[in-house]
C-alpha cells in the first residue's frame, strides 16, 4: 500500500498492514483494560475511593482545565493557600458539583499544597519552575 514518493530516488514508502494490526490491536488491548479499570463499576480501582464520586471527578477536571497556574503565579507565598481554595470554591459553583465549598481544605503540604474534602485527600498542587501541576495518590500499588 504505497502512501508517498521522496524525492530523491522515487522509491514508494510503503506501510505494512500485518504489523500497523499488530500495533493497532496491542493499542486497543491497553486502551479497553484502561477503560476497564476505570470505569464504574465495582472492579474499578476508583471503587472505595474518594474518586469513585462523579462530582469529585468533575472538580478534578475543572482544576486542570482552569487557570489556576496563571493565578498561583501571580501570588505572593502567603495567599496561595486561598486562591486555591477560591478557585476551588469557583468551579464547585460553576459546575453545579454537589460539593459544599466549605469541606475543602488547603494545608501546606512539603513543597507544595494538600487539598482534602472532609478528611480524604484529594490531591497535591507543587510548583516547578513556573508550571503548577497536580499530583493524586496512588491507586495501583
Amino acid at each position: 500500500m504505497p502512501i508517498a514518493f521522496t524525492d530523491d530516488n522515487k522509491l514508494p514508502k510503503v506501510i505494512n498492514l500485518i504489523v500497523l494490526e499488530q500495533y493497532i490491536n496491542y493499542i486497543y488491548l491497553h486502551l479497553y483494560s484502561l477503560y476497564f479499570i476505570l470505569e464504574d463499576n465495582e472492579e474499578s480501582l476508583l471503587t472505595d475511593t474518594i474518586f469513585e464520586n462523579p462530582y469529585v471527578k468533575g472538580l478534578l477536571y475543572g482544576i486542570v482545565h482552569s487557570n489556576i497556574s496563571k493565578t498561583l503565579n501571580k501570588s505572593s507565598e502567603d495567599q496561595i493557600a486561598s486562591k486555591i481554595k477560591n478557585c476551588i470554591s469557583s468551579i464547585i459553583s460553576n459546575n453545579n458539583l454537589t460539593i459544599d465549598s466549605s469541606d475543602i481544605k488547603v494545608d501546606r503540604y512539603d513543597d507544595g499544597y494538600q487539598v482534602l474534602l472532609n478528611s480524604s485527600k484529594l490531591f497535591i498542587l507543587f510548583k516547578n519552575d513556573r508550571s503548577w501541576f497536580l499530583k493524586t495518590r496512588p491507586l495501583i500499588r
